[in-house]
This record gives C-alpha cells, sequence and structure tokens, in this order.
C-alpha cells in the first residue's frame, strides 16, 4: 500500500469534517469572526469542500482499483499495535454511541459546548459498561487524558510491559489539560486585540 496515498487520504477527510463541523474550532472561530450564523458559514463552506471531497474521491476510487498491491499482511508492528489494542479494549458496535450523539447534535443544531459534553458522559459511561473502566478514571481521563493504568484499575491481569510503543501512541494522550496551553494563547490574543479596538 502505498503510504503517501493512504496519509493524503486520511488528510482530505480531515480536513472535510474540518471545514463542515459545526463542532470544529476553526469553523467556529470563522464564523465569529465574520459574524455569520454557524450554518450559513457551514453552507458556504461546503461550495468549496463538497467538489474538493468529490474530486478526491473519485481519485481514490480510480487508485484502488488500479494499484496493485504486494503482500496480503500486515506489518509485524501494525499487528503488534492492533494485538495491543485488542488486549485492552473491548470492541463493541455500542462504542459508536457518542459518534451518535454528535451527529444527533449536528443535525438537531444544538449547542456544540451542550453536544460536546453529552457525547463525554456518554463515553465515559460506555467506558464504564463496556470496558469495565471505573467513573473516577473516566473522569480523570477526561481532564488530563488517557493511560494505560486505567486498563490496569479495571483489569489487575492486564501488563502495561506488553502494549506497543504504536498503541501507547494513540492512546497515551488527551485530556482538557492537553488543551490548556492553546486556549492560554488565544485568550491571550482576544484580550490584547479587545485592547487594540479601545
Amino acid at each position: 500500500v502505498n503510504v503517501a496515498a493512504v496519509a493524503g487520504a486520511c488528510y482530505s477527510g480531515c480536513m472535510l469534517g474540518d471545514k463542515l463541523s459545526p463542532l470544529s474550532d476553526s469553523t467556529s472561530l470563522c464564523s465569529v469572526a465574520t459574524g455569520n450564523e454557524l450554518f450559513d458559514h457551514i453552507g458556504h463552506n461546503l461550495k468549496t469542500a463538497l467538489p474538493a471531497a468529490g474530486i478526491a474521491l473519485l481519485a481514490y476510487i480510480f487508485m484502488g482499483f488500479n494499484v496493485q498491491t504486494t503482500g496480503g499482511t500486515l506489518p509485524a508492528d501494525t499487528q503488534a499495535m492492533l494485538a495491543s489494542l485488542e488486549e485492552m479494549f473491548n470492541f463493541n458496535i455500542i462504542l459508536l454511541l457518542p459518534l451518535v450523539v454528535v451527529v444527533w447534535g449536528v443535525v438537531t443544531k444544538k449547542s456544540s459546548s451542550l453536544t460536546m459534553i453529552l457525547s463525554a458522559i456518554v463515553a465515559i459511561l460506555l467506558g464504564a459498561w463496556i470496558q469495565g473502566f471505573h467513573l473516577s478514571d473516566g473522569i480523570d481521563a477526561m481532564y488530563s487524558g488517557f493511560t494505560p493504568n486505567i486498563v490496569v484499575n479495571a483489569n489487575a491481569a492486564f501488563n502495561v510491559e506488553t502494549i506497543s510503543g504504536q498503541a501507547l501512541t494513540i492512546v497515551k494522550r488527551g485530556g482538557l489539560t492537553s488543551m490548556l496551553k492553546p486556549y492560554i494563547i488565544c485568550y491571550i490574543a482576544f484580550y490584547l486585540a479587545s485592547q487594540m479596538d479601545q
């Protein structure tokens, strides 16, 4: 598989989601900065985002039917990562429920704050119900990010040392504190901009 093509496909999808999601920071900031309604701004973004997404989709469909791949197995590090993730988590279709909450919030045009909070609460409850995590660990993860110790608290037999480096890179992150530095920079920037208006 051509890694550059896969990266391009991922980036194309990210850009489409960033331009059309009412929960996206750049979309929300642009609508506020221009004084437009959020969904009007998204409607205007559709004019450029959808044609670009259509062209990218056609290009990837064409490449998918015409590019020859060699071998049918995944690289060893990818297999180790997937094995680590399967050992850490119980995958289930019900875990898509936070995404359903987000889609519901977008379709019904609910406040992005309300939608994100409800989605986070549903995710914490699912973590407790499906994964066996403690509710307090879910709240801690929301604040300071997920750590493999949360899995150990739920399953004492789990060995943190067996987690692949790639799996750790994926799961050991997040939380409100990870956004603190950009938030402070934005706050200072808006404060200084307001002082320039006076």
